[in-house]
């Protein structure tokens, strides 16, 4: 406003910078760095959105499909106790350790930060 000699407003979500002092947790570190730069896809719903059963296994089902590493952070579907139990039938094993469905919270910015992940699927919320 100094430079402009008028106020300026805000008129959007104004976010605080990550924090970069707060290492990846090793677990998704450690997965993560076994994977080319920007071959990981990354997808998380937010801590509010709970899919309903064929839902959730349509979408991994197409994380399949892709052939690509990823991860995927959603609560258990409606009606599940976990994630385990949700799970397409064979899924595991079809795709091995190229995916990873966790049912809790992760890092969002530090793993959006790492090299490997290319791609972010979003509930497109604020936050």
């Amino acid at each position: 406003s100094r430079h402009l000699d008028k106020p300026i407003l805000l008129s959007g979500p104004v976010l605080p910078d990550p924090n970069t002092a707060v290492p990846l947790d090793p677990k998704w570190a450690e997965w993560l760095v076994r994977f080319r730069p920007g071959s990981v896809v990354f997808c998380t719903l937010g801590s509010q959105m709970t899919l309903e059963r064929r839902q959730f296994q349509e979408l991994l089902l197409g994380f399949e499909m892709t052939k690509m590493p990823f991860l995927v952070a959603l609560r258990p579907p409606t009606g599940c106790t976990s994630i385990d139990e949700a799970l397409p039938e064979g899924f595991q094993e079809r795709v091995g350790e190229r995916g990873v469905v966790h049912g809790g919270w992760v890092q969002q910015p530090q793993i959006l930060s790492h090299p490997s992940v290319g791609c972010f699927v979003s509930h497109c919320g604020l936050g």
